[in-house]
């Protein structure tokens, strides 16, 4: 198996929403990952036959922490669901996480951002998906601009 290891381009698209289905129902926003041009939940479909959505802002915490540099430990609600070293990337379509959410580990060094090792939110398998390699630099303009 090989991967393809260049440099990818990543924008994160926030959309507001209005949600009725999950716990906190009301105005929402979602952080849309596309990485060169393609929706991850589009990529996600590709790797593991079943759809997914954009994941809610408010799980990433403010300015997008937990896709950051240092991470963030797990809010209660989800430490069931993401192991320390993982970030939840997308969520279920039905809204709650547990169901049907994705998690990949994102790791950081001087000049790369990688999304690696993508799972199941049950962590029940290994999702044949990424590495996604991104420049520093870009992925934080994009991240500090969502």
């Amino acid at each position: 198996m090989s991967f393809e290891t260049s440099i990818r381009t990543l924008d994160l698209q926030v959309t507001d929403v209005i949600e009725f289905r999950r716990a906190g129902a009301g105005r929402q926003q979602r952080v849309h990952a596309v990485i060169n041009g393609t929706e991850l939940t589009q990529l996600w479909h590709g790797a593991v036959g079943r759809w997914a959505a954009p994941i809610w802002s408010s799980v990433l915490g403010p300015s997008l922490e937990w896709w950051g540099p240092n991470g963030k430990p797990p809010p209660a609600a989800l430490s069931e669901w993401v192991p320390v070293g993982y970030a939840p990337v997308l969520t279920c379509r039905c809204g709650d996480f547990a169901c049907g959410g994705a998690l990949a580990q994102i790791r950081f060094d001087r000049r790369l951002v990688i999304w690696a090792n993508f799972k199941t939110a049950k962590f029940e398998k290994d999702v044949p998906l990424g590495p996604f390699i991104f420049g520093r630099r870009a992925y934080e303009v994009a991240r500090d601009a969502s």
